[in-house]
């Protein structure tokens, strides 16, 4: 015997398990179709449940649902475009922040490229200053050498000492009279 199922299903066949079940005949399953149909046209003539009609009301008929849903809807657009921009304002902050710690480090460099610089100049003219005092110190030096050589007395020196003195000193009085001297550029033999 084939018992009914609720209204809008199909009536359910006897199950049977294991081996020996048997699968319904083409006549069994011309008569469950035939039941089926019987059960959707009675469905057809009665109204509505108060069942299905919330269902249609929840899943999009025409209601407040539908209404609440689409609101909803548009909330979470509107919140994810704000989200968006506030993303696009945190990025453009972040890179701002970013270029302005690059620009004060391109100026923290260039006032040390500047100081270094002026450091340099000032280190060059130190040394030039050095040289200066270093050329004066040899150049009083040869001329106390040479005044030492000029007022000698040759008469206490031995022969080569003596010839060594007198090319020294014809040497020194050629460069002061603006001779020239003999070949050497003025140094001197010292």
């Amino acid at each position: 015997m084939v018992k009914a199922g609720k209204v809008g299903q199909l009536p359910l066949a006897p199950v049977l398990n294991g081996p020996w079940a048997r699968k319904p005949t083409e006549r069994a399953r011309l008569s469950q179709r035939d039941e089926a149909n019987d059960e959707e046209e009675d469905l057809n003539k009665r109204p509505e449940g108060v069942k299905i009609a919330k269902e249609k009301k929840k899943w999009g008929g025409v209601g407040a649902y539908k209404e609440e849903f689409n609101a909803i809807i548009e909330i979470k657009k509107a919140l994810a475009a704000k989200r968006e921009e506030d993303k696009e304002a945190r990025w453009n902050e972040l890179k701002m922040l970013e270029e302005e710690k690059w620009r004060s480090k391109l100026a923290v460099e260039e006032r040390r490229i500047a100081l270094e610089e002026e450091r340099m100049t000032k280190e060059k003219k130190i040394g030039e200053g050095r040289l200066a005092l270093e050329r004066e110190k040899l150049a009083k030096e040869r001329e106390d050498a040479e005044r030492n050589i000029m007022f000698m007395n040759p008469s206490t020196l031995d022969d080569k000492a003596r010839v060594y003195w007198e090319i020294s000193h014809a040497r020194i009085l050629a460069r002061e009279s603006g001779g020239g001297g003999d070949g050497d550029g003025g140094r001197g033999a010292l």
